[in-house]
């Protein structure tokens, strides 16, 4: 059973995460190429990559596609 701290301890992590990803967003993209619709099934296997550095990458060019990628979105949470 998870106490009331536990959960406010969770959601407390994600909100975290959730605001390093948006803060890496900022960061360039390592590929020089803008990421296009076509890319989000790969950028969905990378995101279950064992690399971090490669999960964190396709994290970054799915949030630089926005409503692009939103079929990836569950992904993306999953992800974190």
């Amino acid at each position: 059973m998870t106490t009331h701290y536990g959960r406010r301890h969770t959601t407390s992590l994600r909100t975290g995460c959730l605001l390093c990803l948006l803060l890496l967003t900022l960061a360039p993209v390592a590929s020089a190429q803008k990421p296009t619709t076509a890319d989000v099934p790969t950028l969905v296997r990378e995101l279950k990559d064992r690399n971090a550095r490669v999960r964190a990458d396709a994290a970054r060019r799915l949030v630089l596609l926005g409503q692009e990628a939103k079929a990836a979105l569950p992904d993306l949470i999953e992800a974190l």
